[in-house]
């Protein structure tokens, strides 16, 4: 009974600390509380103490003399301490291994981690009671109980590999129902954490009694019970240190957390095999067939059959909702390939690919990909082009390397220090090169893994620039990346003229703690500007001395093709379009931060308050409109522009190219500019790009009467009559602007869109044709569009080739496997069309409803009727309005 109650302080201690201590009180006033609990404790027991009567100097108590443990106990002493160790270490290094499992489902928060280990424990206390309630029915307790228990152990942790890919299931189910609110998160991670944890806790939660009835029992033991539970916990404890050190630091990056709770389970079932065979030689079977069922672990973890890496590597908590609730997790998780996955030190990294998309996970949580490149660019970028002579770099987190590569390009920086606290990381970056460009191969880069605290406290060195881009805040341990005591370490850390880059989210942050943000990292710096990423993705630049900041060097380095090409894949097309992604000048941050409070190690509140707002939408929207609230001028004041309708423009035709609606807002200011071809050509792109028609067509129209001769003008025009239907006006305009320049891609490839238009497919294919001949670096697109219009015409052969091309280019292509599995099915070759239409139905789910009714369709030409009618169902889940499907599915009939 002590032991179970004891263990339920735990659990309320464990849920106390976790959801209300911590938060409210900080670290320090939780400690202070703890130490005065244990104070109290103390107390209490003295007093206690002090009214208990004597202890009778005979033998045995009554209590003992109750215990009907067999005199066989009394000849097992050491192997019994000794498998008490090992049940101490196998349990903890279940949960080692659970707790990893489970963080890519649930989710990596402080919040997330309470709930494992509180059910965990709440496991333990339920068991422990359950053993209570069956002794005192004067049970008999043997070495058999302890061999039992090992076996349900092992049974509980084969059940959890069993349905470990179910799991998850049950967070949408339960999300759908709350409408993604935190309490609905918290009970969904509860609810899976139990399902997954308590079979195997309950057991657990037998041991300790278990070995303590048996040890105590023991009729040499009598009058030394305390002695004897005390060497029992000693071992469990021994055990679990062990356990926890070589499942954390060795095993589970090792093998995998999921084929070490394999491991773990053999052992159990061989650790039952071993006390059955010791209580009794006639105890033969029982050991068999534990030994047996070893046999079925071992089929379990490689077999493939219940691990799927992909559903394994899925951030269910965060991309739940991504199809609705029209795709089952595992359909979701397959819309990827998983290329690679650890089991690091710290988390499972893995590496996710399809088409036009590769991404870095942690925990299942996307940290980077080709997708947020601008602002991995900009990381890198920005401190090294407003550095006015940068040496050497502090990077803090590794990620998909592309912010260090670009740091790389810069010839002047000598030395590129990069602290990541997890190895797996730097093991990922070899599938990781067309975002991070092989920068590891460069001798300036240097990895060191460490903790970027604890690096920062311990080295001597001082940094030009420090770029500190961590995972999410709402991650558990992250948010000690956004103290006041790291910014203080870290502008400890700067040279004279230093910069500090520090990448901030706005996105699944409430306001109120995207402010406490900026009001942590302020009073570091004389001077701070934001500046805008990716979408919600938001850069604080600090700089350890006040100084006008210049776009000079950046100017310089245009002439460097690398660094250009870098700038121009966020839009740019020349230095002064850098302006366009600064948001806030430093007198506008503080009044921004103005009233907010500060984030410190004590008073983590970003730890707490930042999962909160994790599933919650509209919050990238909030505080996206507080930042343009507060901007008092369209061009910062630090950063120096010698022509500012120069750098309007430029602002505005970046975010024309990113197709952005920032461009408006850039476009807004420079109406009282003095007209000019070039100011009229972008808006008439800008009014292109939201189909504006007539606007552009009148901004084009002026454009070119400013400039007669200008190309970009008249493909505009060009643009608009074919979008208008006026195919002979836009061809007639194309013409014109080929007799002047031949290869002026953007009309060239107006004729092919006016003769696809037309249905005149060779002349299309033609044109397209013609496309790629000059552009060498043609994307895989071009090339299924050159197959599109071959199909259309006809020419199946001649398609089929150039969508290869297509795949050689990216295998992951759409439109080309999508064609494919047309092309076939129109030459009844079956199974390649089936081949084509399934890698569409997994990878592009959403594409088209088509796919569904034409692998419907090949499925019945090869004698698979259910197969047809299974593929309809999901065709319907996704498009329930489409009336192909609805004709073809037997369901709607």
């Amino acid at each position: 009974r002590l032991y179970w109650i004891n263990t339920l302080g735990a659990v309320a201690g464990t849920f106390a600390a976790g959801f209300v201590f911590l938060p409210a009180l900080g670290l320090r006033l939780t400690v202070a509380l703890a130490v005065a609990l244990n104070l109290l404790a103390g107390g209490v027991a003295l007093l206690l103490a002090r009214a208990a009567p004597a202890a009778a100097p005979s033998g045995e108590s009554a209590e003992a003399t109750a215990l009907r443990v067999p005199s066989a106990a009394a000849e097992i002493p050491l192997h019994l301490l000794v498998a008490f160790g090992m049940v101490g270490g196998t349990a903890i290094a279940y949960e080692v291994c659970w707790t990893r499992l489970l963080a890519t489902t649930l989710g990596s928060s402080t919040y997330a981690f309470t709930l494992m280990l509180g059910t965990f424990l709440a496991g333990l206390v339920l068991g422990s009671a359950i053993f209570e309630f069956w002794f005192s029915r004067r049970k008999e307790v043997s070495l058999a109980t302890f061999a039992v228990t090992q076996t349900l152990t092992a049974l509980a942790a084969l059940l959890f590999l069993v349905f470990f890919q179910q799991f998850s299931e049950l967070v949408p189910l339960i999300l759908h129902k709350t409408n993604t609110s935190f309490r609905g998160m918290l009970l969904a991670q509860f609810a899976t954490s139990a399902l997954a944890l308590l079979p195997a806790a309950l057991v657990f939660g037998f041991n300790f009694p278990v070995v303590t009835v048996l040890i105590a029992g023991r009729p040499e033991t009598s009058g030394h019970y305390a002695a004897a539970v005390g060497r029992a916990y000693a071992a469990n404890t021994l055990g679990a240190i062990a356990g926890a050190t070589l499942a954390g630091f060795w095993l589970v990056p090792a093998v995998g957390a999921f084929r070490l709770v394999a491991l773990l389970a053999s052992l159990n079932f061989l650790l039952a095999a071993y006390l059955h065979a010791r209580r009794s030689p006639t105890a033969i079977v029982k050991s068999v067939v534990n030994v047996v069922m070893v046999v079925a672990v071992v089929f379990v973890a490689g077999s493939g059959v219940f691990y799927d890496r992909a559903v394994a590597t899925f951030g269910t908590m965060l991309y739940y909702d991504r199809y609705g609730d029209k795709l089952t997790i595992p359909e979701m998780a397959a819309t990827a390939d998983v290329l690679f996955v650890a089991d690091g030190l710290n988390a499972t990294i893995s590496v996710a690919r399809t088409e036009d998309y590769l991404a870095i996970r942690t925990n299942g949580k996307v940290d980077a990909s080709n997708k947020d490149r601008i602002t991995q660019l900009l990381v890198g970028h920005l401190g090294a082009v407003l550095h006015p002579a940068p040496r050497r770099v502090l990077v803090v987190g590794f990620g998909s390397g592309m912010t260090v590569s670009a740091l790389a390009l810069h010839p002047e920086i000598e030395s590129i220090t990069c602290v990541e606290i997890e190895p797996a990381v730097i093991r990922a970056a070899e599938y990781l090169q067309p975002l991070n460009r092989n920068v590891l191969r460069d001798p300036r880069v240097h990895i060191v893994l460490d903790d970027a605290r604890n690096f920062l406290l311990t080295t001597r060195e001082q940094y030009d620039i420090i770029v500190s881009e961590p995972s999410n805040p709402w991650i558990a341990g992250v948010a000690a990346l956004y103290t006041d005591e790291f910014y203080r370490q870290a502008r400890s850390r700067l040279r004279p003229g230093g910069l500090f880059v520090q990448w901030v989210q706005a996105y699944s942050l409430y306001p109120e703690d995207f402010r406490m943000v900026l009001a942590t990292f302020l009073p570091h710096f004389p001077q701070v500007t934001l500046w805008r990423g990716e979408g919600p993705d938001y850069i604080l630049l600090g700089q350890r001395d006040a100084a006008p900041l210049t776009l000079e060097r950046l100017r310089e380095k245009w002439s460097n093709a690398a660094v250009r090409a870098d700038f121009e894949k966020t839009g740019m097309r020349r230095p002064e379009g850098l302006a366009g992604f600064h948001r806030l000048d430093d007198a506008d941050l503080r009044k921004l931060a103005a009233g907010s409070i500060r984030n410190t190690d004590d008073r983590n509140h970003l730890e707490y308050r930042a999962p909160r707002g994790l599933l919650v939408k509209g919050l990238e929207e909030q505080n996206r409109d507080a930042i343009w609230k507060q901007r008092s001028a369209p061009l910062s004041s630090i950063l120096r522009a010698d022509d500012s309708t120069a750098a309007l423009e430029a602002a505005a035709e970046t975010f024309i190219n990113l197709d952005d609606e920032d461009a408006d807002f850039f476009l807004g200011y420079l109406y009282a500019a003095p007209e000019s071809a070039a100011l009229a050509l972008l808006r008439g792109r800008w009014n292109l790009n939201g189909s504006r028609l007539a606007d552009a067509k009148a901004a084009f129209t002026t454009a070119l009467r400013l400039d007669a001769k200008s190309l970009d003008a008249a493909d505009g025009l060009a643009t608009v009559a074919r979008r208008e239907g006026h195919y002979d006006t836009a061809e007639l305009l194309c013409r014109q602007i080929l007799a002047r320049d031949p290869k002026y891609v953007p009309a060239m490839e107006c004729m092919m869109r006016v003769h696809r238009a037309r249905e005149n497919w060779d002349l299309a294919a033609q044109w397209q044709a013609g496309l790629l001949k000059i552009k060498p670096d043609a994307a895989p697109d071009e090339f299924s569009r050159l197959g599109e219009v071959l199909f259309q015409g006809g020419k199946y052969d001649l398609a089929e080739r150039a969508f290869f091309a297509a795949l050689e280019k990216e295998p992951y292509s759409y439109a080309a496997h999508r064609n494919l599995g047309e092309i076939y099915r129109n030459k009844k070759l079956w199974d390649k069309a089936e081949a084509q239409y399934e890698f569409v139905v997994r990878f592009h789910p959403d594409a088209d409803a088509g796919t569904y009714a034409g692998l419907a369709e090949v499925y019945r030409a090869t004698g698979r009727p259910q197969s047809a009618v299974e593929i309809l169902r999901k065709g319907l889940r996704l498009f329930p309005d489409n009336s192909d499907l609805q004709r073809l599915s037997p369901v709607t009939k």
